[in-house]
């Protein structure tokens, strides 16, 4: 019997609820904002601190930053706009690579503003697709279970 890898079965479930996020978007509907919230800073926890193996990836990288050509323009003017702005010229200056933390830390602080844009979740959702390789000690896959427990229907 194969062993199931549960860092890659947390990765697996954070981008199901992120792919639920963004259908709520496009259905006009809000998501659990407490729970996405604490989902997202689960997520930057994982980049910030290198749980994430495979990110140095030149190919993983560009697929990051995929969905930060088209943020900008969804959004209304101010620094959050320009942010984004600057992310897409970082990502374009390094040859379209991104580090994921960037992009993590970027939703986690504009969160309020991004929460209701399409783009926000194909980002994440493609952020975490293409660093599959998530090595979690154990705290962190008891957290995301405990997270994913109080959510329903998953």
């Amino acid at each position: 019997m194969r062993k199931i890898n549960n860092s890659q079965l947390m990765n697996a479930h954070t981008v199901e609820l992120f792919t639920r996020a963004h259908q709520s978007v496009l259905n006009g509907k809000q998501f659990d904002e407490a729970n996405l919230k604490t989902l997202l800073n689960l997520t930057q926890k994982v980049y910030d601190n290198g749980f994430s193996k495979n990110t140095e990836s030149v190919e993983d990288q560009y697929h990051v930053g995929y969905y930060l050509e088209d943020l900008p323009e969804s959004l209304t003017k101010g620094e959050c706009r320009n942010q984004s702005k600057d992310l897409y010229k970082l990502f374009i200056y390094e040859h379209y690579a991104i580090e994921p933390s960037l992009v993590v830390d970027y939703i986690n602080k504009y969160f309020d503003d991004l929460k209701n844009n399409v783009y926000t979740y194909l980002l994440i959702i493609n952020l975490i697709s293409f660093t599959t390789e998530w090595q979690l000690p154990e705290y962190m896959i008891y957290q995301f279970n405990h997270l994913f427990n109080q959510i329903e229907g998953l």
